[in-house]
């Protein structure tokens, strides 16, 4: 049973979701100028910075810090907090293609503040367990750990190891703690604690178990980045890579079935529940077909990307608020029905076209445009029903 909220300041997916998708329009962009500006210089970086280091923890913030006050029944974010984590995030994209020390500092902050905010009201909340927050600390955790060690590397302060800690920190800051964020927003959003079922025991695993899973999530990719030189007789059980996406996967799948119970009847309560499916078996298989076609790694990669970051973080906010504005089992899409097959097949065909970008190079530029407007195209449907939709109502 959901408690009592206290009360609230401001609204946290109305202040910064429409920030995160300034952020997010920006990123995408960056391969539009690409395409029809000449001599644009190449974005790939700048992209990569601003989606993962600022959008990406900015719009999970603020699902978080909407959340995790209403379901504990503990104080939200001062109004001043709010301004200064607003104020954290702008700061970091201003300086993400400026100077990479201050926007790793800045990308430490952001994220201690949201740990800091978490922890601070476990003590007072008044449910039972931490439930799958647990995931949300290991992966706050995580990214202030994996934003010390790419400060460090940035500082060339790590010696000969340098390549090494790089890679361990940018895998932990741009795959592993946004995904454990997200595995912990969906088990809050659509777990079996937060699924009404009458008669049924909804109780989950253990805080200790979770947090064990959570960190071996992340030790994956400690072992990612061990330096292997597999010869074409080398067992594949020897690459460590290949190992780390395999073992990645596993802990992805035996997380989203311990945590949402995907194959209950209950889940017909998912306002979303097709795309919500599609999405995260999509996130899977993009953690691990990288173990099978090493080499396009990152065009797989943009699986958990585009289908976890993006449209998984959409779905996520449809849920929260179709539960808040509307009634029993209706969806946001209401009498909206193709609304919804352009939103769905729109970012269906951002997320493929990425993907062949960079199987199909001859026409990598092109592709990468089309995605992007793909996406910012969806994301622009999805906005005009989030808006009408809560526009009257307290969400």
């Amino acid at each position: 049973m959901t408690p009592e909220p206290r009360k609230y300041a401001w609204n946290p997916l109305q202040v910064l979701l429409p920030l995160a998708g300034l952020f997010l329009l920006h990123g995408l962009l960056q391969w539009v100028f690409a395409f029809v500006i000449p001599d644009y210089p190449y974005p790939g970086r700048a992209h990569a910075d601003v989606l993962s280091s600022v959008f990406a923890p900015s719009a999970f913030l603020a699902l978080l810090f909407y959340l995790l006050p209403r379901r504990w029944g503990v104080p939200g974010l001062r109004p001043i907090f709010m301004a200064l984590f607003l104020f954290n995030a702008f700061a970091l994209f201003v300086s993400a293609s400026i100077s990479p020390p201050v926007a790793l500092s800045l990308f430490v902050m952001f994220n201690s503040g949201a740990l800091v905010f978490v922890i601070r009201r476990v003590p007072i909340k008044q449910v039972a367990s931490v439930g799958a927050y647990s995931y949300i600390i290991v992966a706050l955790l995580a990214a202030v750990t994996g934003g010390c060690l790419s400060l460090l590397v940035a500082l060339d302060v790590v010696g000969a190891n340098w390549w090494f800690w790089h890679l361990v920190a940018d895998g932990i800051q741009f795959q592993g703690a946004p995904i454990l964020c997200l595995l912990g927003l969906s088990g809050a959003v659509l777990g079996r604690e937060d699924t009404p079922s009458a008669g049924t025991d909804k109780k989950g695993a253990p805080v200790w178990f979770r947090t064990l899973l959570a960190l071996l999530f992340i030790m994956t990719f400690v072992l990612g980045a061990k330096s292997t030189t597999p010869t074409s007789e080398t067992p594949w059980f020897f690459d460590s890579r290949i190992l780390a996406h395999v073992f990645r996967a596993l802990f992805f799948g035996w997380i989203i079935l311990i945590e949402l119970d995907m194959f209950s009847q209950t889940k017909q309560s998912w306002r979303q529940s097709k795309s919500i499916k599609y999405v995260l078996w999509t996130i899977f298989f993009g953690l691990l077909l990288p173990a099978f076609w090493i080499q396009y790694r990152i065009a797989f990669e943009h699986m958990i990307f585009v289908g976890g970051y993006v449209w998984l973080s959409v779905l996520l906010v449809s849920e929260v608020v179709s539960a808040k504005a509307l009634s029993s089992l209706t969806s946001m899409w209401n009498e909206h029905s193709k609304q919804l097959k352009w939103f769905v097949s729109l970012m269906f065909l951002g997320l493929s076209t990425r993907v062949t970008s960079d199987i199909w190079t001859g026409s990598r530029p092109f592709h990468l445009a089309i995605s992007s407007l793909c996406v910012i195209a969806a994301l622009v449907i999805w906005g005009l029903r989030y808006r009408d939709l809560v526009k009257d109502s307290e969400v």
